[in-house]
């Protein structure tokens, strides 16, 4: 979307598919926002306050990024319809719940993300301690 190439997995060197930048700084990536029907480039697309990413849009205690962190549906409390809802299920099968899991996406359950990617100039090494 903004300073990205639609036709470039990667435009701007950051690592990052185009369609999982998050061009409105929200925490829910353009392509999902595009699937969930808010605004990719509008933080807080419904005007209430609140920015799409911390939006609760099905009430499972489970913000609508972390949702599209876990791979459910910010539409639906129990995406899989197995009587757990989204935030209690574990999606990834490591023994955490979701809710848990979402706040560690690099696997090594710190809470603590470190991202790793390899261009034309070799490897690099990002920290997001959020």
């Amino acid at each position: 979307l903004s300073h990205t190439k639609i036709h470039d997995a990667d435009s701007n060197n950051n690592c990052i598919r185009d369609d999982n930048e998050d061009s409105d700084h929200d925490g829910v990536d353009n392509d999902n926002e595009i699937d969930e029907g808010t605004n990719p480039l509008k933080a807080d697309s419904n005007n209430d306050g609140v920015s799409d990413g911390r939006e609760d849009a099905d009430g499972d205690h489970l913000s609508n990024a972390k949702e599209d962190d876990a791979g459910t549906q910010p539409d639906d409390a129990d995406s899989n319809n197995d009587g757990v809802s989204d935030a209690r299920a574990d999606e990834d099968g490591d023994g955490v719940s979701n809710k848990v899991d979402a706040r560690d996406d690099d696997g090594d359950n710190d809470e603590h993300e470190t991202k790793h990617c390899g261009d034309d100039s070799g490897d690099h090494h990002e920290s997001n301690d959020d």
